[in-house]
């Protein structure tokens, strides 16, 4: 009988050594989802990616494959979340410069025009129209674009679909791929990474 234990507790102590090595081996390394996910970007070095992820989007699912070119890619698919849309809304109001841009934008490609006329005799009312002084300009430029970006960008439930090729050695990542009709205006990358992935 205690030969018997002594065989079993061998094969266990056996069996533990060749798990451990093997894992120091890297045969049991961590998935690229999970790299991707513990990670996190310039933007947020502090905050875990996957996080960052789960409160930008809704339903959130996680994947990874290879690609047609031998790289490893982990895929993310999500529906814009209410957090994301007011965070758009916030960024573009925050900021006259920037809003200013935008409604100059906005209206070139027809989203201010897309103000029914009693939200635009409401806001010009409001502001007695939008040639008065500076105030009265952002006042109006504020409301009316907020309108507009509440309705058009980046609409909740939006589907969305983001991808990272991991570094040959399985160490890093770097996004490779956003892409979502929610966005499909913004042409500027460093924009739309700060407006998904920054504070």
């Amino acid at each position: 009988m205690q030969r018997l234990l002594n065989i079993v507790i061998f094969g266990l102590l056996i069996l533990v050594g060749l798990t451990v090595n093997s894992a120091n081996a890297g045969w049991l390394s961590q998935s690229d989802v999970n790299l991707v996910k513990e990670g996190s970007m310039e933007m947020l070095p502090n905050v875990p990616l996957g996080k960052v992820m789960n409160i930008r989007f809704d339903h959130g699912t996680w994947d990874e494959f290879e690609s047609d070119l031998g790289e490893k890619v982990v895929e993310f698919k999500g529906r814009v979340s209410q957090a994301l849309h007011d965070r758009v809304v916030d960024l573009i109001v925050a900021d006259y410069e920037v809003l200013k841009g935008f409604a100059l934008i906005a209206n070139t490609t027809g989203h201010i025009s897309q103000l029914t006329k009693e939200e635009n005799d409401t806001l010009l009312a409001k502001y007695n129209g939008p040639d008065g002084t500076a105030d009265t300009k952002r006042g109006y430029y504020l409301d009316a674009v907020r309108t507009v970006t509440s309705r058009n960008l980046f609409k909740v439930g939006t589907p969305a679909v983001i991808q990272w090729v991991v570094g040959p050695k399985g160490e890093t990542f770097q996004v490779s791929y956003v892409g979502s009709d929610a966005w499909a205006h913004i042409k500027d990358e460093g924009v739309l990474f700060d407006i998904i992935f920054g504070r």
